[in-house]
């Protein structure tokens, strides 16, 4: 016969404490941020091959200045997104270390490191839409000058 499990020998489920319910809180807000700024990454990479793929019709004089200035841009918003995922990745390190270490930090310092990181993750994606749409804007512009000088026999470098 089987011994009937009764409430007092249950197992009962440790819930876990206020302390550890945030330090879970910041690594998910964190590792989603971080998925975030790599997917940037590789979108970064895709607009220096459309800025290449189109330099014949970039480097004529009416969108020269534009063409540069986004160049400057993008290499600009690398350099904040290599800095910001690094960033990221050393927070996801810390707050393991604290979770297996049942180590206590502060609560304050806690929301402090994570709404600087969330302030500089949104600025980067900010940046990085306005940038995204200004360059298919100019890549757009470059092909309607390509395909009008195409039709009209006057097509210029």
């Amino acid at each position: 016969m089987k011994k009937q499990k009764t409430p007092s020998s249950t197992k009962s489920k440790i819930q876990p404490s206020e302390e550890e319910k945030l330090w879970a809180k910041v690594y998910r807000d964190t590792e989603e941020w971080l998925s975030q700024i790599e997917f940037i990454a590789d979108e970064l990479k895709f607009f220096h091959l459309l800025l290449d793929k189109y330099f014949i019709w970039l480097n004529s004089e009416k969108f020269q200045g534009k063409t540069k200035y986004f160049l400057d841009w993008l290499v600009s918003l690398e350099k904040k997104q290599k800095s910001l995922a690094n960033e990221l990745k050393n927070q996801l390190k810390e707050i393991s270390f604290h979770l297996k270490s049942k180590k206590e930090l502060p609560p304050q310092e806690i929301r402090e490191n994570d709404l600087e990181l969330e302030v500089l993750q949104e600025d980067l994606v900010k940046d990085f839409r306005y940038l995204k749409k200004e360059i298919f804007q100019l890549t757009e512009a470059s092909k309607d000058l390509m395909r009008g000088g195409h039709l009209l026999g006057k097509q210029k470098p």
